[in-house]
């Protein structure tokens, strides 16, 4: 019974819901997040949750963020206790989701997992829908191919090949021979046109035609292709109906009658002018600001942030995300595995080791040493930040939210302000630096003041 149950498809479901794609963009939040969630829960977890289905799930999201890489759509990146929070832009529009952190989850009770599984269907639908779109609009293979070996050996989103598309060109004999029908078509048209022709010329000398104005012979000064088997006497007579004698409209032309005519038409072009020096808000309405074109600037800027520059992601630094952000913004990345050879580690081409432990066993001088949170900062704020302050067994500075507007809030922090001079090129100690004993001191003096400015 199990085997022959009917499955359910949501395809229909989805083109109903969303008639345009910029809709499906739009309302992709909670399906990112959710297939991101169950992409991260092992299977077996769930009774429903199988493993071709985490699998699947594993599979969509290396294929979504597989192409926020190769669009460079990435725009914010936080760290919460939540997990990590991404923002990309695709076709000016923004998708934020959240992925949970690689804990052993905890099952309970309180939690209807079918009904949620049940939005999980339509989801999975919806992002495949997505993704093909999106890869066809890139001009990308779709789905993209899989390289098993590089999968098993856990080397995250670099297992998945990104290929072009084929151009296909057209048939040269198809474009230049029409079809049989075309042809059929166009040989009944030609009969008809004859015989009306023959049919028009009986008529015509009698000066009544069936077809009145639509008749060739009575209108000689038509433009169509039927001119051409008018008589020349028929010509002839309807030219001389239709010509008036020169002498008669000049003695019939009024002098009086050009000066109000140029009078009107100096008003007339008078009013043009005016209505063409007339715009409507709705012309401009495409142009865009110079806040937003400087923001667009330093966006295309910010994409090759980490380009030349080469990480070594060490075991204990969440690899997975390091890899997505890096890889976004054009750095290169080396992982840290258990099939890793000395070598590898010991390259001068390394630039930048990520290691999230207090202490370094061996150190090379010619790469920087930070924390993982220096290189989302460094996003966040489009600039290489210092390393200092990201080394290894050193507190980090306060890690700011890109979601939070300062000026609207009402209150700038003062780690904004250290970044500012630290992007000016002034390197100054973070206040987040300073020994525990004297942030403590200051904390109350500084949430007074605070709550002072506020009221």
């Amino acid at each position: 019974m199990k085997k022959t149950k009917p499955k359910f498809r949501c395809d229909h479901l989805v083109k109903e819901r969303y008639p345009q794609f910029g809709d499906a963009l739009n309302d992709l939040d909670d399906g990112i997040s959710m297939i991101h969630l169950y992409a991260m829960l092992p299977a077996a977890t769930i009774k429903a949750h199988t493993t071709s289905r985490s699998s699947m799930c594993v599979r969509l999201t290396k294929e979504f963020q597989n192409l926020v890489i190769h669009r460079r759509a990435l725009r914010k990146v936080f760290v919460t206790i939540k997990g990590f929070c991404y923002q990309v832009e695709i076709d000016g529009i923004t998708i934020t989701w959240i992925v949970p952190h690689k804990f052993p989850p905890s099952i309970t009770d309180d939690v209807d997992y079918r009904t949620l599984l049940t939005f999980l269907d339509f989801y999975e639908t919806l992002i495949k829908f997505v993704n093909f779109k999106l890869y066809h609009d890139s001009q990308l293979v779709y789905p993209p191919r899989l390289d098993e070996n590089k999968d098993n050996s856990g080397v995250g989103l670099t297992s998945m090949i990104l290929e072009s598309e084929p151009q296909t060109k057209p048939r040269i004999d198809s474009v230049k021979k029409p079809s049989k029908v075309v042809e059929t078509i166009t040989k009944q048209k030609k009969t008809r046109k004859h015989r009306r022709n023959i049919e028009c010329r009986h008529f015509a000398e009698n000066g009544k035609c069936p077809f009145n104005d639509e008749c060739v012979f009575l209108h000689p000064n038509d433009d169509s292709e039927n001119d051409k088997v008018s008589t020349p006497k028929l010509k002839q007579k309807q030219i001389s109906k239709r010509k008036p004698n020169i002498d008669e409209v000049i003695s019939k032309i009024d002098l009086s009658a050009d000066t109000d005519n140029d009078s009107s038409d100096d008003d007339n072009h008078l009013q043009d002018e005016s209505k063409s020096d007339h715009f409507d808000n709705d012309d401009f309405a495409h142009l865009k600001t110079p806040e937003e074109l400087a923001l667009e600037a330093k966006q295309k800027i910010g994409t090759r942030l980490f380009a030349g520059l080469n990480f070594l992601l060490m075991r204990e630094t969440p690899q997975d995300h390091l890899e997505f952000v890096i890889r976004s913004f054009s750095g290169n990345i080396i992982f840290e595995t258990s099939t890793s050879t000395q070598s590898e580690f010991q390259s001068e081409t390394i630039t930048h080791q990520i290691v999230d432990r207090p202490t370094v066993a061996q150190s090379i001088k010619s790469r920087e040493y930070v924390q993982p949170q220096w290189v989302f900062d460094c996003i966040n704020e489009r600039h290489l930040l210092p390393t200092s302050p990201y080394r290894p067994g050193i507190q980090p500075p306060v890690h700011l939210s890109p979601f939070v507007d300062n000026d609207r809030a009402g209150y700038v922090p003062e780690a904004v302000e250290v970044r500012k001079q630290w992007i000016q090129g002034k390197m100054v100690a973070s206040t987040d630096a300073v020994d525990g004993e004297n942030v403590e001191e200051d904390s109350d003096e500084d949430d007074e003041e605070r709550q002072y400015e506020r009221e």
